[in-house]
């Protein structure tokens, strides 16, 4: 037969596919294969060995000139393929040892590397809960503090709300009465909201402030803030919530 259509690099892994033997097996997991490959290159290359590895789909390695290890994430489990390269030109025996030889080194990189993804993944998961835990107490917290604002801190922080404009100008707020067309911020004990019109800062907070400011001007007694946060209630429904903005309020 001859190769003489192919490039040499083709003809080469033509041959080495023809020569080479195969061997599969299926590892167990407790856990999400695909998972296992980050593990897999990690362990690998602790053993000295250069881990040629896609995320999520494999890890492949060469144990020496004559073995190829390959691990597998299919939607079955995590598979183990072992090639012994030239090995269809050996004697059965030989053969065998090598394949041999081959998995029990490929099982044992496997028994650390499955330590590894049961530990990372099991993080993942206490992470992922952990996050969960802190986002529900900080909605509760402003849920609880949007109920029952502290007065001075809520004029403090809608004294800096700014309205901008479609033009580029401002109105200060609260109470604002900018155009229709802007964007602007409203922060209720810290939290910050984006409002996308007047009436929506209104609700958030503008309202409660306007009223808030009434009574200080005046001089009026406590009672006259707490009728003002029964009446107007900060409501930042209409609003988004970015966290990733709270620095902007005041404290």
């Amino acid at each position: 037969m001859t190769y003489r259509w192919l490039g040499a690099t083709a003809a080469a892994l033509l041959a080495l596919a023809c020569s080479a033997a195969r061997t599969t097996s299926t590892l167990a997991y407790a856990g999400d294969a695909e998972a296992t490959i980050p593990a897999l290159e990690a362990e690998i290359a602790a053993e000295g060995f250069k881990p040629i590895c896609k995320e999520e789909a494999f890890c492949r390695f060469d144990l020496d000139e004559t073995l190829r290890v390959h691990f597998k994430a299919t939607s079955k489990g995590l598979v183990l393929i072992v090639d012994v390269l030239d090995g269809k030109e050996l004697p059965p025996d030989e053969l065998e040892e090598r394949r041999a030889a081959g998995e029990k080194r490929a099982r044992e990189i496997w028994k650390r590397a499955e330590k590894r993804a049961l530990r990372d993944e099991e993080n993942a998961r206490v992470a992922a809960r952990e996050k969960a835990a802190r986002d529900a107490a900080e909605e509760e917290a402003e849920e609880k503090s949007g109920n029952k604002p502290n007065p001075t801190a809520l004029l403090d922080m809608l004294d800096s709300v700014q309205a901008r404009t479609s033009q580029g100008g401002s109105t200060e707020a609260p109470g604002a009465t900018a155009e229709a067309s802007f964007s602007a911020r409203c922060c209720i004990n810290g939290a910050y909201y984006s409002c996308p019109d007047t009436a929506s800062l209104n609700q958030c907070g503008g309202e409660t402030a306007s009223c808030l400011m009434g009574c200080q001007s005046s001089g009026s007694s406590s009672s006259c803030e707490d009728k003002c946060l029964k009446d107007h209630a900060p409501d930042p429904k209409s609003c988004t919530r970015d966290r990733a903005k709270d620095s902007e309020c005041a404290r």
